[in-house]
């Protein structure tokens, strides 16, 4: 049976550390019957040229990430579009399964591909919106589960993702008066990261041993009190410390 609404989010108000509420919203997830859910997040452009999202996600293939992301299928999967022009939930299976949204784009196709040999089409993606009205979206996927949009668990599952933005945001405000802010080569590192750079070669990029790059992660996410690299440059950009 799915969360309780009100139980959850008078819970999630009581929550002043990051990785608790990840914990608490992944639990909540479960609850619905979804094993793997992604967060998708597009920051503002700051010209014309476009910024890359960051994509943590949470027991999803790291190749089905990478691929999405290095080959900028967002741009072009026909699930984004929808979901980005209507700013509706959108259910998978309703384009999953269509060859003519991507059999003209071999890359879309093989991620389409990799997507069924997990068993990903029983699938729902549901936009937010970030601090700056940046757009994003989290998706959820599993093996077995099936949703409809008529379904009322769809309205609770809404509102679990607009809190967790919301908590989340609020959270790092409070972490902001307790921790030292970012150095500038702590920022940079954050941002190679964001950008699916490896340690080694952020170390390259910057001209930098990949101990110190290793040194700067560790006080990045100390500071930002975040488990991991992928966390704390998440943590740095919701809260503003980061422009990326």
């Amino acid at each position: 049976m799915a969360v309780a609404l009100n139980t959850y989010l008078k819970k999630s108000d009581e929550i002043n550390n990051i990785e608790a509420l990840l914990q608490h919203f992944t639990k909540a997830i479960e609850s619905f019957g979804y094993e793997q859910h992604v967060f998708i997040f597009f920051p503002p452009k700051k010209s014309a040229e476009e910024t890359l999202p960051y994509c943590p996600s949470f027991n999803i293939p790291e190749k089905i990430i990478d691929i999405y992301i290095s080959h900028e299928l967002y741009q072009v999967g026909p699930i984004f579009l929808e979901v980005k022009t209507t700013g509706r939930p959108v259910l998978w299976s309703d384009f999953l399964h269509s060859e003519k949204d991507y059999e003209r784009n071999p890359k879309l196709k093989e991620f389409i591909k990799l997507l069924g040999e997990h068993g990903y089409f029983n699938g729902i993606t549901i936009p937010v919106f970030g601090v700056r009205n940046c757009f994003g979206h989290f998706s959820f996927t599993s093996a077995t589960k099936k949703m409809s949009l008529e379904d009322p668990d769809l309205i609770i599952l809404n509102h679990v993702c607009i809190n967790l933005v919301r908590q989340y945001n609020r959270i790092k405000q409070l972490e902001k008066t307790i921790h030292p802010p970012l150095t500038p080569r702590e920022k940079e590192v954050l941002s190679w990261v964001l950008k699916g750079k490896s340690n080694s070669v952020i170390a390259e990029i910057m001209e930098i041993s990949e101990h110190t790059v290793n040194t700067y992660i560790k006080r990045s996410c100390k500071k930002l009190s975040a488990s991991s690299k992928w966390s704390a440059g998440i943590s740095a950009v919701l809260t503003g410390l980061l422009q990326y």
